[in-house]
């Protein structure tokens, strides 16, 4: 019997190259969970991992990040380094990507959920940290009372402050790419069941490779 119309309109989760390789950017406000979902996919489909923090900030120096020619240069030779087998990308920094993303990204996976969902998450997470129980976004940058919560600086205002903005950022060039069929575009929202179902896709298309 052949695949009902429904099975055969159901795109796939990951557009992937050519070639078959996927080079993957999660993107997403503070505290949506990128780096935990980039960890599951990283794992499921067994390619390196690209930490964007852990380019951005100087390990063992308190929150000081290297220049932007550093970040480039660093960047650019993780990303070429496994270019022809994929990765995963985690993070934002938006001014600082868009040439590596342009060129060698074939997938983007925006999570954008509820503010209320993520920001309960990320001032959990915030505490965590601030108590050492959960590890800092590099070595040596941890997180404490006055940064947390009197700083503008704190993780907590600038997931406020971003959420519409990273809207605003993403929303166009997500766009864009559709039209132009450049890369494959995930987007999710909701309070879970959209993940989910996604992530149920990845596995299929893991245990198919």
């Amino acid at each position: 019997m052949p695949p009902s119309s429904d099975h055969q309109s159901n795109p796939p989760a990951l557009k992937g190259d050519a070639n078959g390789v996927y080079r993957i950017r999660v993107i997403g406000n503070c505290g949506t969970g990128k780096s935990t979902l980039a960890a599951e996919l990283s794992e499921l489909l067994h390619l390196p991992l690209i930490k964007l923090d852990h380019i951005f900030w100087k390990p063992d120096r308190s929150w000081e990040n290297v220049s932007d020619e550093e970040f480039d240069a660093e960047l650019w030779r993780q990303a070429k380094e496994h270019e022809k087998t994929g990765w995963v990308m985690e993070g934002n920094y938006r001014k600082l990507t868009g040439k590596v993303t342009k060129e060698l990204v074939t997938d983007i996976v925006w999570l954008d959920l509820p503010f209320p969902l993520y920001f309960f998450r990320l001032f959990i997470r915030t505490v965590r940290r601030i108590l050492h129980l959960d590890s800092p976004p590099q070595v040596g940058c941890q997180e404490n009372l006055a940064m947390a919560f009197a700083s503008k600086d704190s993780i907590l205002w600038i997931a406020i402050t971003k959420h519409d903005v990273v809207r605003k950022h993403w929303e166009p060039l997500m766009a864009e790419d559709l039209a132009n069929n450049s890369r494959g575009w995930t987007r999710i929202g909701g309070w879970g069941s959209q993940l989910r179902m996604w992530m149920k896709s990845v596995k299929e298309l893991a245990r198919s490779r």
